[in-house]
């Protein structure tokens, strides 16, 4: 839709502009067709583009990450990167002890943590 909307607005500045305008080459020869500004802002467009559907939403993401990270306490339910769940038990720095079962601590990485855990049965 929106790449839709990007096309027709190019369609109509080729159709605006007129094409005898563009200065002749060295030599008596036409100019080449295309030739000129446009790619230059179809490139300046592409990279608006891949800046707002790549780019920013993935800044977000990790403001949103990192300020969860900050948000953590000792208690919390937390899942892992790599699927493991636990509580908390204390944060050291960017070290985190999890108690997965009763006396089974692990030690991860506060980075490693992607989010809260709810239980189905508990909400």
């Amino acid at each position: 839709m929106f790449l839709d909307k990007i096309y027709l607005f190019t369609a109509q500045l080729n159709q605006a502009l007129p094409q005898e305008a563009q200065a002749p080459q060295p030599g008596g020869g036409e100019a080449a067709p295309g030739g000129g500004w446009m790619p230059l802002v179809f490139f300046a467009l592409m990279i608006l583009v891949f800046w707002l559907l790549i780019i920013r939403p993935q800044q977000k993401r990790n403001k949103q990450h990192q300020a969860f990270l900050k948000s953590l306490q000792k208690g919390d339910s937390v899942v892992t990167n790599g699927g493991i769940i636990g509580k908390i038990a204390s944060i050291s720095g960017e070290v985190v002890t999890l108690e997965v079962s009763k006396d089974v601590r692990i030690r991860t990485l506060k980075g490693q943590i992607s989010g809260h855990f709810k239980d189905e049965g508990t909400e």
